[in-house]
């Protein structure tokens, strides 16, 4: 009786280090927790509206975020918010009137000459906005 008692806490022993060891390969796959200060290390906080840089569009009169500027093109020193370019290049596709310049070009505050590129311009637009020009 004294061996199967032996041998039953063997058992249980064996099976405590295999459950031990179970569980610490199951810790170690896991990510740490955010609140650890290991992965706080690497990250960088994002920044705020305030820290990023703004424009100053001159047809919305609206100060916007530099990520949502568009430059006309190369020979124009102009620099508008995507949702004036869109609606420029909109308006004059729908009234005909190709090639479309600079938004300023028409009240003579442009004498870059600036003319916008469809293909520099195919990702702002819809697919029959752009067709049509």
């Amino acid at each position: 009786m004294a061996s199967t008692a032996a041998s039953a806490s063997a058992s249980a022993a064996q099976e405590l280090d295999r459950e031990q060891y179970l569980q610490e390969l199951i810790r170690g796959s896991m990510l740490d927790p955010p609140s650890s200060s290991s992965s706080r290390a690497g990250r960088v906080r994002p920044l705020t509206d305030d820290e990023i840089g703004r424009f100053y569009c001159e047809v919305c009169m609206e100060w916007k975020l530099v990520f949502d500027r568009f430059r006309v093109s190369d020979g124009c020193p102009h620099a508008f918010c995507v949702a004036c370019v869109v609606g420029h290049i909109e308006a004059r596709v729908a009234a005909g009137s190709v090639p479309v310049p600079c938004l300023l070009a028409g009240g003579g505050g442009c004498s870059g000459g600036g003319v916008m590129h469809p293909e520099r311009c195919k990702k702002l637009l819809d697919i029959d906005v752009f067709d049509r020009w």
